[in-house]
């Protein structure tokens, strides 16, 4: 514990608050070394800090500094260096003393930590001279961060009166739009300083978590959505820094990815999932969604890519959510969902990759769908993980998402090529198709989709599309429990499917294709799925074989999943469930 006291610290900050008042060009550095000691004791010693804190009139420094905030408004008049060094060391002590680890609710009787908040923003907007502003930039910010992470919940606005029958608070709408002014110079402060973003971040999180309508209200501004959320928050934080750690982090295949964040990182992903689960942002993104395609703006469908591809990251990284947060997110999912299924079947019904030529797919076709690929893949991944949860799958299944994947499985597998390929390490690893494909009268078209200098099939085919969207069909027929409501929904959805033209589809997609990893392992495990009690799929697949309409059932697909063709006396094509010691088990219709 220091040798100082309580009465002793009030003296001291007694004096201080007569410098700061008497004169603004004073070049006295004798309080230098005090000033110093106290920043310093306190900074290392946290019952000094709590002390302080608690039983010192320290917030007065700050009212003595705001009291003579009309003679910064200014622009011409003088700051000493030093009376300035003294401003900058009680903001120091204060963001110092604002780490404590207790809020004692006591202090709430001697001053409001939220008036206190909103005083120093107001000081520092009306500090016209300079040099000032920029030299008090990153301490106040500091101070404003330390304040906020005190507080156990950020107070936006006045108490709302509903009983005067008010829909919108004002005072919160005033709030709000303050708030975003002090971001937006902080954000240019930082950018024309080159500063490390580490306590705006913080400060933006405290504001976003610590009360819900502040994203809500701040979504209604331009500004807060083109300078705080798109420029600086997802081009710049998320996708020039965050996402290498994300990245990396995934590569580490961590469940926990937050165990693995440095304090930065950590503080982006706060504000990420927070904007990712909020009620106000599916309007935001469909506004963008608007913009983006029909105007077709690349600079809002860049933004739209970088939002995609962290949420990705993070939302498949999460297993535990609650139905309002599953909700919010299913949502803007959803519209992106229809939004790119709708851009794929408008493209290949505009185009066959057999007529193109390969200088007009890699000149005009590739740039453009390189973007949508990605971005289809990412949301198909995203449903991938989320329906596990039954509170996605029933909003799947009510806003039509099943048809919606059914049929862009089905524009998928009419366009795009199955292909076998592999890496010739004799040729500089470059990827090349079988010798034995190059009789088939498809070779030619199959050419125009590798990319040679990326090592990559090319996004004109979709990659990957067709395996996800199995995998999604396949997790929304795992039978959980063998109750009644669960039967019947699983019977429903396989009747739909069928109708649907799904499992002539999966049949076709049981052989290897290097342009849909996995989907064979997948297509195997959704047809049991498929057949699972249900005779007429049954009937179909027996059908389907016995013509030999789809190319890759066979013997030993059936025999994969536990089934075998079989007629019976009268004729009837069937198939039966293979058991242990001839026990029958047929499946008839």
């Amino acid at each position: 514990m220091s040798t100082f006291k309580v009465s002793e610290i009030n003296d001291i900050f007694e004096k201080f608050e007569d410098l700061i008042t008497t004169d603004f060009n004073f070049n006295d550095e004798s309080f230098v070394a005090t000033l110093s000691e106290i920043v310093t004791l306190i900074s290392r010693d946290d019952d000094l800090k709590q002390l302080t804190f608690e039983n010192t009139k320290w917030f007065n420094l700050l009212n003595a500094i705001f009291s003579v905030t009309p003679h910064f408004q200014q622009e011409n008049n003088i700051v000493s260096d030093v009376y300035l060094r003294l401003i900058r060391g009680i903001f120091l002590l204060c963001r110092n003393i604002l780490t404590v680890k207790q809020l004692n609710t006591v202090i709430n009787n001697q001053f409001n930590l939220y008036d206190l908040h909103m005083e120093i923003i107001r000081f520092y907007k009306s500090i016209a001279i300079k040099n000032m502003r920029l030299t008090l930039n990153n301490i106040t910010l500091e101070l404003l961060a330390n304040l906020t992470t005190l507080l156990p919940v950020y107070k936006l606005g006045d108490t709302l009166n509903l009983n005067l029958g008010l829909d919108i608070d004002t005072s919160m709408t005033a709030d709000t739009l303050d708030l975003i002014d002090t971001l937006t110079i902080f954000i240019e402060n930082n950018k024309f300083l080159k500063n490390n973003n580490f306590s705006l971040l913080l400060y933006f999180n405290n504001l976003a978590n610590k009360n819900d309508n502040f994203i809500q209200y701040s979504l209604r501004s331009l500004k807060f959505k083109k300078i705080i959320l798109e420029d600086f928050f997802i081009t710049e934080e998320l996708n020039q820094s965050f996402y290498d750690s994300l990245v990396n982090i995934q590569s580490e295949k961590k469940e926990n990815i937050e165990e693995l964040l440095n304090a930065k990182d950590l503080i982006s992903l706060k504000i990420l999932k927070k904007l990712l689960i909020h009620e106000s942002v599916p309007t935001y993104l469909n506004s963008l969604i608007k913009t983006g395609f029909d105007n077709n703006d690349l600079h809002v469908k860049t933004i739209l890519s970088i939002w995609i591809k962290m949420a990705t990251i993070l939302l498949c990284s999460i297993n535990k959510y609650d139905s309002f947060e599953l909700t919010n997110i299913m949502i803007w999912v959803f519209m992106f969902f229809k939004e790119f299924c709708s851009e794929v079947i408008l493209f290949f019904k505009e185009y066959k990759i057999k007529d193109i030529s390969v200088e007009i797919i890699d000149a005009k076709l590739v740039p453009h769908l390189d973007f949508l690929y990605e971005d289809l893949v990412n949301i198909l991944d995203i449903i991938s993980h989320l329906i596990q949860f039954e509170h996605c799958q029933k909003f799947l299944i009510y806003y039509k998402g099943v048809e919606q994947l059914s049929k862009l499985l089905q524009t998928l597998q009419i366009n795009c090529f199955k292909l076998s390929v592999y890496i010739d390490g004799k040729d500089g690893n470059t990827l090349k198709f079988n010798d034995n494909l190059k009789k088939n009268e498809n070779y030619k078209t199959w050419e125009k989709l590798l990319d040679t200098k990326e090592n990559k099939i090319k996004s004109l085919n979709f990659p990957h599309c067709k395996s996800l969207i199995i995998e999604i069909f396949n997790k929304l027929l795992i039978v959980e429990k063998e109750d009644k409501e669960t039967l019947d929904k699983i019977n429903k959805l396989q009747e739909q499917l069928r109708e649907l033209g799904v499992l002539e589809i999966t049949l076709s997609n049981c052989g290897i294709d290097d342009n849909e990893p996995f989907i064979k392992e997948r297509c195997i495990m959704f047809l049991k799925h498929l057949l699972y009690r249900n005779s007429k799929n049954q009937d179909l697949v027996a059908k389907l074989e016995q013509r030999k309409e789809v190319d890759t059932v066979s013997e030993t697909l059936l025999e994969d999943i536990g089934y075998e063709v079989d007629i019976n006396d009268s004729g009837k094509i069937g198939l039966k469930k293979k058991t242990m010691m001839n026990q029958p088990n047929n499946y008839y219709i």
